[in-house]
């Protein structure tokens, strides 16, 4: 579950400019790693219509820009967004298994 969430999270984290969508969101940490093309492409097809858990993966990331908070060392606070969104990331990964 954690590589689920950690691939979620890292997902939320991007900074792609434009769209509105929750692909695009910058993150709030300001050292978060940038993403890659393989990242926004790989959220994109996650967020698609049609793509199986395509609403539960969205909550996940409405939940996560809503509710994160940064380290000390400014980066996404990853155990406290678990705690946040538990509800959204099980939903999710009991998607994910059916």
């Amino acid at each position: 579950m954690k590589k689920i969430i950690i691939g979620a999270f890292a997902a939320f984290t991007l900074a792609a400019c434009g769209g509105g969508d929750v692909c695009s969101a910058s993150s709030k940490c300001s050292a978060d790693p940038k993403p890659t093309d393989a990242d926004k492409t790989a959220c994109q097809t996650a967020i698609k219509d049609g793509t199986k858990c395509a609403a539960e993966y969205k909550a996940v990331l409405t939940c996560a820009q809503s509710k994160q908070k940064c380290t000390s060392d400014n980066k996404t606070d990853t155990t406290a967004l678990v705690t946040d969104c538990m509800t959204e990331l099980t939903a999710y990964t009991t998607c994910l298994s059916k």
